[in-house]
């Protein structure tokens, strides 16, 4: 059985170039591993209550938050939202297109969204909601 993040895999790589926002894209149009974005989006802010040690302005070095979300899935969904609500389509697919290196995902988040890598940690932290 198809999950609805599998169907959304099957037409994302037409237009994606980015691992991590594809996955992003994924997670916020399709969920992850059984859950939905939001449930994702909520297990994020829970942890990072508990652990304001965790540094974010390396996000692309994160991977598994525990054994259900995945930084680069939630993470990648919140740009991918941001990118929804502030441009609409377009907007999301400057993102999918943006390159597929990490120097690449750093500079289309601040060239897209605004936000510079050395402030990712308390960008996500003050404005994740």
């Amino acid at each position: 059985m198809k999950t609805p993040s599998s169907n959304i895999h099957s037409i994302g790589p037409l237009y994606a170039d980015d691992l991590q926002f594809i996955e992003g894209f994924c997670t916020y149009f399709g969920g992850s591993r059984g859950e939905s974005f939001e449930w994702h989006k909520e297990n994020l802010k829970k942890h990072l209550t508990q652990h304001p040690e965790l540094n974010l302005n390396n996000l692309l070095e994160l991977r598994n938050m525990d054994y259900i979300t995945d930084y680069r899935y939630v993470l990648g969904g919140y740009f991918i939202q941001l990118a929804y609500e502030n441009g609409g389509a377009n907007m999301v697919k400057q993102l999918l297109s943006s390159g597929s290196s990490d120097e690449e995902f750093y500079k289309a988040l601040e060239s897209i969204l605004g936000i510079k890598k050395d402030s990712l940690n308390e960008y996500i932290r003050t404005n994740l909601n």
